[in-house]
């Protein structure tokens, strides 16, 4: 399947850290899976989703669990205004304050830089390297580079992260931040990570303000 756009999305509400009630990423892809097939046969979305295990890395300080938030990670094929439709409605039922979805073709999302890598290695094991990588690279240079991973069909670790252009103001420095955090990663796992960048468009999608 070619993919038109890439959604991790998460199962657990709020930003809960080490409390998450759910941290096994299988069952949270297994969720998802679940609720973008009924989501998609009563909206009449033909787009075709594979859902994969898979973490989504950010700081514990703003409520990642140690070792990533386990999430679907979600491979769309098909219109973007219909992928980014049933997006908005699987963020709405799992009750998610945010989800971003990353675009392959020409939409009207903001136009974003992305990277991503193929790694052969232990899934919970990079995501958590990330984690403490990220975090290390951000107290020296404030700059924080989250991503999102999951396993492949394969076997193999697929990395993958886009700039949210309105955090991201400098998408230079964040893509050389990219750049060290995998490197660090890559030799404390003892595998390689050759990051390759693209342009993309990114769409967020977050509740509304009460």
């Amino acid at each position: 399947m070619t993919e038109t756009a890439t959604i991790f999305a998460g199962v657990n509400q709020g930003y809960q850290g080490d409390n998450s009630l759910i941290t096994d990423p299988v069952q949270a892809s297994a969720i998802v899976g679940e609720v973008i097939k009924e989501i998609a046969a009563a909206s009449g979305d033909q787009s075709k989703y594979e859902v994969r295990p898979g973490f989504a890395i950010y700081e514990t300080e703003r409520g990642c669990r140690h070792g990533g938030e386990a999430v679907g990670a979600v491979l769309a094929s098909g219109k973007p205004t219909n992928i980014i439709s049933t997006a908005a409605r699987l963020r709405a039922y799992l009750k998610q304050l945010a989800l971003s979805v990353v675009l392959y073709e020409k939409s009207d999302a903001k136009p974003s830089r992305e990277f991503s890598a193929t790694v052969t290695g232990d899934l919970r094991e990079i995501a958590l390297l990330w984690q403490v990588a990220a975090a290390v690279y951000k107290g020296q240079n404030s700059v924080q580079v989250s991503c999102g991973m999951y396993q492949a069909k394969d076997g193999s670790v697929i990395i993958r992260a886009a700039a949210n252009p309105d955090r991201v103001l400098d998408i230079g420095k964040w893509e050389a931040a990219a750049r060290e955090v995998a490197a660090t990663v890559a030799t404390q796992a003892g595998v390689r990570i050759d990051l390759a960048f693209r342009n993309v468009g990114y769409q967020h999608l977050q509740s509304k303000p009460a």
